[in-house]
Formats: structure tokens, C-alpha cells, sequence
């Protein structure tokens, strides 16, 4: 998911609405998996949530986030981290 994000920032050069185009993409990847259209949304929805913003460039951590968060929303759980 991650890769994703930076291929739409790397092509798009963070112009205008290319967090619409990551959204769609996120999207169109989930369901190319065999998730529904529906469930897709929800689960990019629910992981970016305005987080991006238009002419900005995410930095990587934020990318990270939002790539982590999408696994969370789908498996329902979170990452093991050590201390």
C-alpha cells in the first residue's frame, strides 16, 4: 500500500488533487484483491481520512500510517512492535 501512495506522489508530483488519485488507486488495488467496491472505500476511507492534503507532499511517516491503518481496518489487528 505504501508503494502505491508513493507512486502517485512520484508521478503526480503532489499537484492538485493527487489524494483523489491515491484514494481511487488504494481503492482499485483492494478490490482488484477480491474485496468489494464498497468495503474498498470504507477501509481507504477510514485509513486516510483528510490526512492528505492537496499540493502537499505526505511525508514518509504519514505514508506509513496510512498504510498501516488500512491493514488494521481490514485484518483487525494491530502490529506487534517491540520496545
Amino acid at each position: 500500500m505504501t508503494r502505491l501512495v508513493t507512486v502517485v506522489v512520484d508521478r503526480t508530483h503532489a499537484e492538485s488533487s493527487w489524494y483523489g488519485l491515491c484514494g481511487a488507486t488504494l481503492t482499485w488495488f483492494l478490490s482488484s484483491t477480491g474485496l468489494g467496491p464498497e468495503a474498498a472505500a470504507e477501509a481507504v476511507e477510514a485509513a486516510i481520512g483528510g490526512r492528505f492534503e492537496s499540493w502537499a507532499e505526505p511525508v514518509p511517516t504519514l505514508v506509513d500510517a496510512v498504510g498501516e491503518d488500512v491493514a488494521v481496518h481490514l485484518t483487525g489487528r494491530t502490529f506487534y512492535r517491540e520496545r
